[in-house]
């Protein structure tokens, strides 16, 4: 994902982002899934999937949205 809010993402350089997007996905619900306790890596994913979404909507990109939210009993 970008490293600087103001970095320029193409359509072409989101769609290359789709496949990471359900990657991360997965990682984050088998982490929950398997009661992980690290909130620095979850958090990092979660926003890591929130930010390609948010770039996904402003190209118009339909992909499935993540419903996950973090709480405190996940952290």
């Amino acid at each position: 994902m970008p490293e600087c809010k103001y970095e320029v993402i193409t359509k072409k350089t989101a769609l290359s982002l789709v496949s990471k997007h359900q990657l991360l996905i997965h990682k984050f619900e088998q982490l929950v899934a398997h009661g992980v306790k690290m909130p620095n890596i979850l958090s990092k994913i979660y926003y890591d999937i929130k930010s390609m979404e948010k770039c996904f909507d402003e190209h118009k990109i339909t992909v499935k949205k993540f419903t996950h939210d973090i709480n405190v009993t996940l952290l």
